[in-house]
């Protein structure tokens, strides 16, 4: 039997990241979020660097007004459960940063 994990989870957020459909920011974004929500159940869905990279990533390429912000407020999220959980998988690298700036 095959359940999601993170690289699963990453991976669907990495495809709205790549994706020309409008509202693809708001989905990975929501794919992050669930990530969230489903990780105190199934820790293995626990979010790291690389989930939230990709989400950073799709607000970055969005065209919708405030999308800066929106990466902004990811990559705080980001050192906000780095800070509070202490893991290391999830901590922000340069390219969090380099992507947002």
């Amino acid at each position: 039997k095959v359940q999601p994990n993170v690289v699963s989870f990453t991976a669907a957020i990495n495809a709205w990241a790549r994706s020309t459909d409008k509202r693809a920011a708001h989905h990975a974004e929501s794919v992050l979020k669930k990530m969230h929500n489903l990780c105190t159940t199934y820790p293995e869905i626990t979010p790291n660097a690389y989930a939230y990279n990709a989400a950073i990533t799709a607000w970055t390429r969005s065209r919708e007004r405030g999308a800066a912000k929106r990466a902004e407020k990811l990559l705080n999220q980001m050192w906000n459960y780095y800070e509070e959980t202490g893991d290391e998988n999830v901590k922000p690298d340069a390219r969090a940063f380099n992507t947002v700036v």
